[in-house]
């Protein structure tokens, strides 16, 4: 398991996201990379 920290592109709020050693994660919702940067939302900002 590690935690990497990534940002809501929505808000800018810190996002602490645990990785499993299967590749599952937690902590967040990845969308992939748009425009040469990785796009995550927190929960809230994901609703």
């Amino acid at each position: 398991m590690s935690i990497i920290t990534r940002k809501c592109v929505v808000c800018g709020n810190e996002l602490k996201i645990t990785v499993n050693k299967d590749q599952t994660y937690s902590g967040g919702h990845y969308f992939g990379v748009l425009f040469g940067s990785e796009y995550w939302e927190c929960d809230t900002c994901y609703e």
